[in-house]
């Protein structure tokens, strides 16, 4: 941070300034982010929920440019142009850009006009490029800085909404803004179809001259409508079993905690198993002694669990199979009793339970 500061690339005020007359230097923030990809024929065939689809990226170094902190245009511009060309994509399409932005008087413009020179091509009057940068709300996250933007163009696409790029006063002088057909989004703006699909493009630049681009289009219709429901465990193909982790201070608090859990799923024959399930294991904390594990299935034909009552009424049972917890090495072995192994079955089981 001294560094920085000593070489002035670091704003005075802590604001963020992107595109604006009055940048000054980058703000430095702190913050990671994770997303899952899949391919998407794998997500539909899955019935997973889909928040976006990456349609194309690309990556590439500026080379020898004018210093670490001079960026390379036409490096910027190529990137760009590649990503287009995986996604299949005309630039017109594009009607949005997550730039890297991070509101250097020096940066800023090179940006605009890479993007302008690409993105901008073949626009209409009235269809600017709109642009702006999550730089603006929360920082430059440095490494974390492109995940930040993807998260952002992602929630943008789903609320139909693309958010004011802030602290934007008076375009910067240095950015030729009549002849790029690019527009800063100075307010709340509804992202607007226009008879086509959404589409954005997302700028990171790494600070050694490294340029990324991935360009992301908003979720298909029907991953959106007609999101799949699993199957409960009782029904027609759905799983056999769940697996009901329990854990307590004491041996003896443990048993209660059982007999409670056995108490309500008979009083509460309408609940669905496997949520209960997975609530106890995503909710419950990890006591001394525990987890202990037993697998559930609804009517099953053998004996239930000693400590329950053999009441023909009660639509599940709990089979009998506890298992020691090595706490010691933070492994919990599992294996539902009864249960056959079946192919892709963790030949591990202590690898189903993560570590606490």
């Amino acid at each position: 941070m001294i560094t920085f500061s000593s070489a002035h690339m670091l704003a005075p005020d802590g604001r963020c300034k992107t595109f604006d007359a009055a940048a000054d230097g980058y703000v430095r923030g702190e913050g990671c982010g994770v997303i899952v990809i899949k391919r998407l024929e794998d997500a539909l065939r899955d019935g997973d929920r889909i928040r976006a689809v990456i349609r194309g990226s690309a990556i590439n170094q500026d080379g020898a440019s004018g210093g670490l902190t001079v960026p390379n245009g036409v490096a910027q511009q190529r990137v760009i142009a590649d990503a287009l060309k995986r996604a299949d994509l005309e630039p017109r399409d594009v009607g949005y850009l997550e730039a890297h932005g991070t509101g250097t008087s020096l940066g800023d413009p090179i940006e605009a006009q890479a993007a302008g020179a690409v993105l901008g091509a073949g626009r209409e009057p009235d269809q600017p490029l709109l642009m702006g940068s999550v730089k603006t709300n929360i920082g430059h996250l440095e490494a974390a800085a492109g995940i930040a933007g993807v998260i952002k163009v992602i929630l943008s696409l789903e609320n139909e909404l693309l958010p004011q790029h802030l602290h934007f006063q008076n375009p910067s002088p240095h950015i030729p803004w009549d002849r790029l057909a690019v527009e800063v989004v100075k307010e709340a703006t509804p992202w607007k179809r226009n008879g086509q699909r959404r589409i954005a493009g997302i700028s990171s630049f790494g600070f050694a001259g490294t340029n990324a681009h991935v360009i992301v289009e908003e979720a298909p219709e029907q991953a959106v409508s007609a999101p799949a429901v699993p199957a409960p465990v009782d029904a027609p193909g759905g799983r056999r079993f769940s697996i009901l982790p329990l854990s307590a201070r004491t041996p003896a608090a443990l048993m209660r905690l059982a007999d409670e859990y056995r108490a309500w799923l008979g009083a509460n024959p309408e609940a669905t198993l496997a949520d209960v399930c997975f609530t106890a294991g995503r909710g419950g904390r990890t006591w001394s002694t525990g987890p202990r594990w037993w697998s559930i299935r609804a009517n099953p034909p053998w004996s239930c669990w000693a400590r329950s009552p053999r009441s023909a009424r009660r639509p599940v049972c709990i089979a009998e199979n506890p298992m020691t917890h090595r706490r010691r090495r933070g492994c919990s072995p599992v294996r539902a009793a009864n249960t056959p192994a079946w192919p892709g079955s963790c030949s591990t089981p202590s690898r189903c339970s993560p570590r606490r």
